[in-house]
């Protein structure tokens, strides 16, 4: 297809299951433009596919990207934002050929923590850049941040209010709401 990148889709399989026998599903494939895909990654319902191990990449897209330093939430979105702004197409596959194992002591299924706040600091850089370098995705930008900001306020009640980064996020969020 000569696309920059492909991304696929996956089985979920939680590590404490011990009999797993998920049959392997073919799929099709489909093209999004570069367009298509900052929607698709900043807006869609399901946090899946924003895994970097959900996709491959040329190596060309991948020169002088690299990981947020300090965060642990919401990292590899970022990654993908970045990747995908370098990508002209890429081929969705919808297939499910590969198994993703979930480990319960992961950073996204442990308690609600000060490190959970790197997936708002990141939505609110995904802003900052994208107002300032890509301004005609600034209303998924906005998507993204919303979006955020929901899914931490289900843990509100979790935020430490005595340390001053979380009682700032807090604050912030609740006003973001209002």
């Amino acid at each position: 297809t000569s696309c920059d990148a492909v991304h696929m889709d996956f089985i979920t399989q939680y590590e404490d299951k011990k009999d797993f026998g998920a049959p392997c599903v073919s799929g099709e494939v489909s093209i999004k433009s570069t367009d298509e895909c900052i929607k698709w990654l900043l807006t869609k319902k399901s946090p899946h596919g924003t895994g970097i191990w959900e996709h491959l990449f040329k190596r060309s897209v991948l020169s002088g990207i690299e990981f947020p330093e300090g965060m642990a939430i919401a990292e590899d979105k970022m990654f993908m934002l970045l990747a995908f702004l370098k990508c002209e197409k890429v081929a969705f596959y919808s297939g499910m050929e590969y198994i993703y194992v979930v480990s319960r002591d992961s950073a996204m299924h442990v308690k609600y923590s000060k490190k959970n706040l790197s997936s708002v600091i990141l939505a609110e850089r995904t802003v900052e850049l994208i107002n300032s370098e890509y301004p005609q995705y600034s209303e998924y930008a906005s998507v993204n941040l919303y979006k955020t900001y929901i899914s931490n306020i289900r843990n509100i009640f979790c935020f430490d209010l005595k340390d001053a980064e979380m009682n700032y996020y807090y604050k912030k969020i609740i006003s973001f709401l209002k």
